[in-house]
């Protein structure tokens, strides 16, 4: 049996910076399937918005996400005012919990602890060496936004402890 391996490449870079259209270019010249992750919030609410639902029930964002199909993610009305307040609904939905926040920089954690505290109403710990982090049983996914060199390492050690990796890094130094 033979496997394919397809490649994922993530581009990281402030808001509007270009970077959706900079993947669609590299993914067209590559050849590789392009997703624009910022439309799944968008088709998850309008799907719940169809159903005539609420887009801040979990239990109905959940069944709607679990229903997109490829063309959710082509409509034409996933731009606009009623999809951008069903998508915000959508992403603030309190089921994912950011348990733990870990930098080589220490200085940085009470901002970080602060920027979390606020909203999700609890104080994250906080850890200095990413292997210890892993450690912990009770947290199913990692989102890796380091300087470079770092990134691809953490992604590895975070699949070898089984965890869900999200990582924002540039597909490379200088894009011509």
């Amino acid at each position: 049996m033979t496997q394919s391996i397809v490649p994922i490449i993530a581009i990281d870079g402030p808001a509007a910076a270009g970077k959706g259209t900079l993947a669609r270019r590299l993914a067209a010249t590559l050849g590789l399937p392009y997703l624009d992750t910022g439309l799944l919030y968008r088709a998850v609410g309008r799907r719940v918005l169809d159903a005539n639902g609420d887009p801040s029930d979990p239990a109905t964002a959940e069944a709607a996400s679990l229903s997109l199909q490829p063309p959710d993610l082509d409509r034409s009305d996933l731009r606009g005012p009623a999809a951008d307040a069903a998508a915000a609904s959508v992403a603030s939905i309190p089921n994912v919990r950011i348990a733990a926040l870990c930098d080589a920089d220490e200085r940085l954690f009470p901002g970080g602890v602060a920027l979390v505290e606020k909203p999700q109403g609890h104080k994250p710990d906080t850890y200095f060496d990413l292997r210890k982090l892993l450690e912990r049983k009770d947290i199913d996914a990692i989102s890796i936004a380091t300087p470079d060199y770092w990134h691809a390492l953490m992604a590895i050690w975070g699949c070898q402890a089984g965890k869900d990796v999200y990582v924002e890094k540039p597909v490379s130094f200088t894009v011509v």
